[in-house]
């Protein structure tokens, strides 16, 4: 196996044509996948011998955000979306603390909210990802 391995490296080596480029691509949710081309190898003393295949290389990238839906799978609303000063959780869950992130994953602010309420009057307009203390995050524009 090693001795065959080590063949297929040297074929490789010594003589690749990749195609250029991604051939496939797909965007799902807040990832984006996608698989890489064709191979031909071109074995040294023996063009004839040429092989070609197929590698397919995924990977897949997360992004920070969340879903475009302000009720969770939980029951937990977040209202009003855009704002201008607070929003409301309505839940039948405790609240106990609220983290608010900016676009670029930043820690902005640590709240307590105070009656199911979190004043977000301090920040500047822009679009922040509150995330409370059961891990539930919402996407909130603040105008």
């Amino acid at each position: 196996m090693k001795q065959k391995l080590l063949i297929l490296f040297g074929l490789a080596v010594s003589g690749v044509y990749a195609q250029s480029g991604v051939n496939s691509g797909a965007v799902s949710g807040n990832s984006l996948i996608y698989s890489v081309g064709e191979i031909y190898v071109l074995p040294v003393g023996n063009p004839n011998g040429a092989s070609s295949g197929t590698i397919g290389a995924i990977s897949r990238i997360e992004f920070l955000g969340i879903d475009e839906i302000a009720v969770t799978e939980k029951g937990i609303k977040v209202y009003p979306n855009p704002t201008a000063h607070s929003v409301y959780f309505e839940t039948t869950e405790i609240i106990s603390n609220v983290e608010v992130y900016d676009t670029n994953g930043r820690l902005v602010i640590s709240l307590k909210p105070q009656n199911n309420q979190a004043d977000l009057s301090i920040l500047q307009s822009g679009t922040y990802i509150i995330r409370t203390n059961n891990n539930q995050s919402f996407k909130v524009i603040k105008k």
